[in-house]
């Protein structure tokens, strides 16, 4: 999970969202069950090179960016980290591992992913943006909590997807 808030557009509730998906993930068949098949980690604030430092040190198999967006990149902590730049940068790490430590789902909760979304598409197995609208921090909120609830009880990616989609109003 990464997460970040930029002084000069509305604060987003990062910290509420991590921990909300992080207790529906793991409601119904509990933390133990996971255990050795799932782990939680979040940067808040994340800046550039944290980020990529964790998705290196980590290698994380989903990968969710919660922060501003626009049609260039999203905008972390430290500046905007260009859509291009992003997505060579994962694309050059999946190419050098084995599926097992390859990101293979990204969700860009953020307004205006789409073309992020669009890019990642080429080095992600799977991946979930909002399209070229904007989307209000609420609707986000609902949207993570209900996939990874949905997630959690075992459903495929794609009807948790569509769970999370009606969950959350205008969604692209």
């Amino acid at each position: 999970f990464v997460g970040a808030n930029i002084q000069e557009h509305a604060k987003l509730q990062i910290e509420r969202e991590c921990e909300e998906m992080r207790t529906k993930l793991f409601l119904k068949k509990g933390s133990d069950a996971w255990r050795g098949r799932c782990e939680f980690r979040q940067i808040c604030v994340a800046e550039r090179a944290s980020l990529m430092q964790n998705v290196l040190d980590f290698r994380p198999s989903v990968l969710q960016f919660s922060c501003h967006c626009d049609v260039r990149g999203v905008l972390l902590s430290d500046g905007q980290l260009d859509n291009g730049d992003l997505v060579r940068a994962i694309a050059a790490a999946n190419a050098e591992v084995d599926i097992a430590e390859r990101i293979r789902l990204s969700i860009i909760n953020a307004c205006v992913s789409g073309p992020l979304a669009m890019e990642l598409t080429g080095s992600v197995d799977f991946v979930i943006g909002h399209g070229y609208q904007g989307v209000e921090d609420e609707h986000a909120l609902a949207f993570s909590r209900t996939l990874f609830l949905a997630l959690g009880q075992g459903m495929s990616l794609e009807a948790s997807f569509l769970a999370a989609k009606g969950a959350s109003a205008p969604f692209g």
